[in-house]
This record gives structure tokens, C-alpha cells and sequence, in this order.
């Protein structure tokens, strides 16, 4: 384990840092593919580049310290583990249409951010005309997965996605090599150099590792109904969208994102956070900086029956100028045989108007008085 980072030089570090790596046994193509990357790019390229370059290599090393800790838990992990920051879903476990469907939250043509390793997040705001998003989200197989996802979808036809991307799919994907064959060239080149490595060095108990047991496909409406799968499949050919992938947790996206947004979606990331006050902060942050005057964010996807109000005067109370509101029916999919979406609503807030002043307190009557 790395030790004295403020002690060491720059060399001893990346010396230090390559037995770090050559210490563990990656146990998936990824890691090892992507410890690779942080060696060889972002460490041993800074002794050969000129002091301006050594300033940007050593953030990079930095960043790169920070995920290598990451993975040491990862490749430690426990096969059962359902940790959403370690294994991820095929398919969102929400109902995830119900969002768009809703008269406040509109997209077309604007910016949003997102979490959601499925990518099912992201599809639907594709589908629903957003130009500009940013998914952010601690899980590392996240910008893998959906960049997959979106090449399937855009090469293969509504049956064939079906059938490919299943509960079967850990074994499909190497039994039905060829389907990844028509669909590799889609992909950007780090995304086609994990999925190459998975194919060439993985088998489907390694591609196990990172998927979620659980199943569920009808929260989006594009994988129940083909005519919408056949839209969507459109606009995914035509590209005229931009999608940036940032490996961060969530009490840092006030500091990597950047901009306002249109629509902001954190799913149930509040369960993840035990101490007091957290989530609600790094919230109130994203809020005032990053939402624009009418836009929404969806806090929470646990609001049962009878807490409506509540949220809605919690929300209005912590978020100054907002409005507070829950979609029905959003979440969680919870399986039993089959499929149900329960009675979970989701918490919204819209912004009303921007506060970009501390308000002025009222003079009391006695110094009106005066």
C-alpha cells in the first residue's frame, strides 16, 4: 500500500505506485486493463514531458492514486456483494419512463446529469430529446456498460436485442461472439478495449462479477414496446447527442460538474449515506449552482405511501425558492415472480426562482419606529 505520498518525489512514487499494482491480483480484465492504463499513460509518460505536462500528469497520477485505492476493495470484493458501486444492473430496478412522462420535468434540447449504472437512465433522456448529458456515478463499469448497451441498440433489431441482453447474457456474450463482432466497431477506444479484453482473456463467471442477479426490464418503455425501441434506435444512430462519463462519488459532483442542467436524477444514492446532514448538503450545493430557474431534480426514489407532504415541506424548507412534488409510481421494481412496480413515488423539486441573495430580514416594529 502506497505510504508518505507528501514525502515522496514524483519517481519514487510511480515506482512506488507500479509495485502497488504489480502487488495484486486483478481478478477481472477490467482492472487489469485499466491498471495498465493508469502505468503507462498517466504515470511513466510524466518522466519523459516537459514541466508544463509534469503539472497535468501529476493531477492525473493524483486522480489515478485515488482509484487505485478504489480498486483494492473491488478486487477484494465478495462474490455476493450488492454494493451498486461494485456490481452493476442490466436494467434499471425503477420505473424509469414515469419520469418523462411528467409535465415538470422536460429535457428536450437541455443539459441533464444522471446516475444509474444500467445506462436505462440515460436512454430514456436520449429518447426524450436531452443534448448534453453527464452520468456520474462511483461505479467504474458504468460508461463500459452503456456504451455496450447503445451500440446493441443501435445495430440490433428489437427480438435480437431481447434475446441477447437477458438473463443469459454473461453466457450469451461469449457464445454469440459474433453479435459482438457487429457491434465493436460503435464502440469509443477504451470502451472496445475492455469489452476486447473480456472477450479474449474473461469467461462469463468473470463477467458475473460485475452484474447484479437481479432482472428488471419493464421500466423503460422502449424495451416492452418495439415502436418505441425502433425511435429510439434512430436517434441512437444519429448521434446528435453528447454523453460524458465521470467516475466520482457523490458528495464530489459539486466540484466535477459544471454548468446548470435542465434535469438532475440521483435515484436512491441517499440510502447510501448513514451520516446526518451529508446527501442533504452536497444536494442544497447542486441546487443553487447547477439547476437552472424551473428545472428539477429527483432527490429520492423511496417515498411510500402517507410521507408525500412530508418530503414536500423537508424539501421546500432545506432548497430556498423550490417547490416540492412526487411522482407516483417511479420506484423500486421489486420481483415476486414477476415484476411489479410498487406503490414508491419518487421526491422531486423544481427551482421556482434562483436566490442568489441572502434574503433581508424584516425590521422588527419597534425599529421601524425609529
Amino acid at each position: 500500500m502506497v505510504k508518505n505520498l507528501k514525502n515522496m518525489n514524483l519517481k519514487d512514487k510511480i515506482q512506488d505506485f507500479n509495485k502497488y499494482i504489480k502487488s495484486k491480483r486483478y481478478s477481472l480484465p477490467l482492472e487489469r486493463m485499466y491498471a495498465k492504463d493508469i502505468e503507462g499513460e498517466a504515470l511513466l509518460s510524466v518522466l519523459f514531458t516537459s514541466k508544463e505536462s509534469k503539472d497535468m500528469y501529476e493531477e492525473r497520477y493524483k486522480n489515478a492514486l485515488r482509484i487505485a485505492k478504489y480498486y483494492n476493495s473491488v478486487v477484494t470484493r465478495k462474490e455476493d456483494s450488492n454494493c451498486a458501486a461494485i456490481k452493476t444492473y442490466l436494467y434499471s430496478n425503477e420505473n424509469v419512463s414515469a419520469f418523462y412522462k411528467h409535465k415538470a420535468i422536460k429535457v428536450k434540447g437541455g443539459r441533464v446529469l444522471l446516475v444509474g449504472s444500467s445506462g436505462d437512465y440515460l436512454l430514456n433522456a436520449i429518447l426524450n430529446g436531452a443534448k448534453d448529458i453527464t452520468v456520474c456515478d462511483l461505479n467504474m463499469y458504468t460508461e463500459m456498460y452503456a456504451e455496450l448497451k447503445i451500440a446493441l441498440m443501435t445495430e440490433l433489431k428489437y427480438d435480437e436485442f431481447k434475446n441477447y441482453v437477458n438473463r443469459d447474457f454473461c453466457s450469451n456474450f461469449f457464445e454469440d461472439h459474433k453479435v459482438y463482432a457487429k457491434v465493436s466497431h460503435l464502440l469509443n477506444a477504451k470502451v472496445k478495449t475492455f469489452w476486447d479484453n473480456v472477450m479474449l482473456y474473461g469467461d462469463k463467471e468473470d463477467l458475473k462479477r460485475i452484474f447484479h442477479s437481479s432482472f428488471a426490464r419493464s421500466g423503460s418503455e422502449f424495451y416492452a414496446d418495439e415502436e418505441a425501441y425502433n425511435r429510439l434506435q434512430n436517434i441512437l444512430k444519429e448521434r446528435k447527442f453528447r454523453v460524458k462519463y465521470v467516475v466520482e462519488d457523490f458528495l464530489s459532483f459539486p466540484k466535477v460538474v459544471k454548468g446548470k442542467y435542465k434535469f438532475m436524477s440521483f435515484s436512491n444514492i441517499r440510502d447510501y449515506f448513514t451520516k446526518k446532514g451529508q446527501f442533504d448538503k452536497t444536494l442544497k450545493k447542486l441546487y443553487l449552482n447547477n439547476l437552472y430557474q424551473n428545472g428539477v431534480i429527483q432527490v429520492h426514489t423511496v417515498v411510500r405511501d402517507g410521507e408525500e407532504e412530508e418530503w414536500i415541506n423537508d424539501l421546500h424548507k432545506l432548497l430556498p425558492g423550490s417547490e416540492g412534488f412526487v411522482v407516483p409510481k417511479t420506484g423500486i421494481l421489486r420481483f415476486d415472480g414477476t415484476y411489479f412496480s410498487n406503490a414508491y413515488g419518487s421526491a422531486c423539486v423544481k427551482k421556482i426562482r434562483d436566490v442568489k441573495k441572502k434574503a433581508i430580514k424584516p425590521k422588527k416594529d419597534d425599529e421601524l419606529v425609529k
